[in-house]
């Protein structure tokens, strides 16, 4: 069988799987948490629900002139902006790139596992949506009181020696830890290396192979009132092997 109509098997069958779930969780549900770059058109997707750990979700992301009809699943309607299938590693994160551009207004993931099926909305409009924008771009949390709560991004050095590559950055005053993002060129796809979960813990180590270079940023995360609150992102530091 040819590979291309493989895969339009593989992604009907996808779909179906999403139809065929007796077991709902309504929409802007506590079962995924979703973080967007807009720039990079990327969604990356946190799967709280730990009882789909491990297993093959399939995943349908509709753009925001879906209308909630069920026949409109296919890519060349217009109103799918991703259709695909993941397996749930540890963590149970995922990233997957829009068709197109990204666009305002609320886009609609669907999520299909195990019997259940997860419905949550989402937005790259900063203004619209208090979801933490992957690109650092975040909407301050308010919590009692009416206080607002942010953190201060990482200033990074990064060094050079042999094979290992070393960036650092001082204590971020409130932070709970940090995560560290690479990317093979500037403006490039940026992948999430290491997540650090300790306040205390500012530096990070990686190999880097010979004549290769990276491009590094970081960011700075806690929790408050059950959502998570991040910084915006370190300024982009290169690092090269001879």
């Amino acid at each position: 069988m040819p590979k291309g109509l493989v895969s339009k098997v593989l992604l009907l069958c996808c779909f179906c799987f999403l139809l065929s779930s007796r077991v709902s969780v309504k929409a802007n549900s506590s079962a995924v948490q979703i973080l967007t770059d807009k720039s990079a058109a990327t969604v990356t997707v946190t799967v709280t629900d730990t009882s789909l750990s491990g297993k093959e979700v399939s995943v349908i992301c509709y753009t925001p002139s879906w209308n909630g009809a069920q026949s409109d699943w296919s890519v060349k309607s217009g109103h799918v902006a991703y259709l695909g299938q993941r397996k749930l590693g540890t963590p149970p994160v995922f990233t997957f790139r829009l068709n197109g551009k990204a666009a305002t207004g609320n886009y609609t993931l669907v999520l299909g596992a195990g019997g259940k099926k997860i419905e949550q909305k989402f937005s790259f409009d900063e203004a619209k949506t208090n979801i933490n924008d992957d690109s650092g771009h975040v909407k301050p949390l308010v919590v009692a009181g009416k206080k607002k709560v942010s953190l201060k991004a990482p200033s990074i050095k990064v060094k050079v020696k042999g094979k290992k590559v070393t960036v650092s950055w001082k204590k971020i005053k409130g932070a709970k830890g940090y995560q560290v993002y690479t990317a093979k060129k500037k403006k490039g796809k940026y992948k999430r290396k290491a997540t650090l979960k300790k306040a205390t813990k500012v530096k990070y180590s990686f190999k880097l192979k010979k004549k290769k270079k990276c491009y590094i940023k970081v960011r700075a995360y806690k929790k408050v009132s059950g959502k998570m609150v991040y910084s915006k992102y370190s300024k982009i530091k290169k690092a090269a092997r001879k």
